[in-house]
């Protein structure tokens, strides 16, 4: 997962290491990879959807990162309770990645990971790629709130590249604490040469299931910070006008009562007057 643009979670067994690893297992295990060669705990569940100027996708990935072991049960690395990821694209130009990540204890790192063609630069809010001809890409990482951002030449550590791939280098965000719990928050905006990075900030939900979110431009995308089916109600503060607002984690195609007023929007399951769309999203404008 380390070589992807995807989470590295590291898992434990009861025991510390499997001792049943095989020989290709070891850089999955050291990595907190997703293990593949059906080694897995069983497949990921994903949902798409679109919609005016957006593109959505949700996957829980939790059996990706757990490694089963029926025989012998002290090898079983199971200590990845939650990992998912809600994507976000749009205007063309912008993609907002929501990732959740929960393990059974704390100490076990949780890495989100950004392939790259070129090395990053730092800059004031965020980090920028710079291609050959001069566009850019911006990240801007909002959650986790303690976070490191390092990059690394990745491709030097491993012993083969595929031919003609041109990524080299891993920029990686995470909280060097170690916490049981994270949520990563991350905005990419691609950009012509000498347009600027449209500022992003961190908003909450204010009452009701917590949803965490981001406004930049004239868009406001919120994320529900544990999925769940079991949705009863949120309350977001109302956007400003113009604003195009989109709730992701709700049930799917299913009707909800929006009630708004001068300073909130409450989000209730029941009612008729709004619906979401295949994966979950409702899309308000202002």
């Amino acid at each position: 997962s380390q070589y992807h643009n995807t989470m590295s979670l590291q898992n434990v067994a009861p025991d510390g290491t499997p001792a049943n690893l095989q020989w290709f297992e070891g850089p999955e295990w050291m990595s907190g990879s997703q293990w593949y060669l059906e080694t897995n705990a069983g497949d990921p569940t994903t949902s798409i959807s679109d919609g005016p100027a957006y593109v959505s996708a949700s996957s829980d990935l939790t059996n990706l990162y757990n490694r089963s072991s029926m025989w012998t049960p002290q090898n079983a690395a199971m200590a990845i309770r939650a990992a998912s990821r809600t994507i976000v694209w749009l205007n063309g130009d912008y993609v907002v990645i929501y990732d959740r990540a929960t393990s059974s204890k704390r100490g076990l790192f949780k890495r989100e990971n950004f392939e790259l063609v070129d090395p990053p630069a730092g800059r004031k809010g965020g980090v920028t790629e710079v291609t050959p001809k001069g566009q850019e890409l911006y990240f801007q990482s909002l959650l986790p709130t303690h976070r490191s951002i390092a990059y690394t030449e990745t491709a030097t550590k491993l012993s083969f590249v595929a031919w003609m791939e041109p990524t080299r280098y891993t920029l990686t965000i995470q909280d060097p604490s170690k916490p049981a719990n994270t949520r990563f928050l991350t905005v990419l905006q691609g950009a012509n040469k000498g347009t600027p990075m449209v500022i992003a900030h961190t908003v909450h939900s204010i009452g009701g299931t917590p949803f965490d979110g981001v406004k930049f431009g004239s868009s406001e995308v919120y994320f529900i910070r544990k999925l769940s089916p079991n949705f009863r109600s949120t309350t977001l503060k109302r956007p400003v006008e113009g604003t195009v607002l989109l709730v992701t984690g709700l049930p799917a195609k299913t009707h909800l009562h929006v009630v708004m007023n001068a300073h909130r929007v409450t989000i209730e399951a029941g009612g008729s007057s709004k619906m979401t769309d295949s994966s979950g999203v409702l899309r308000l404008t202002f």
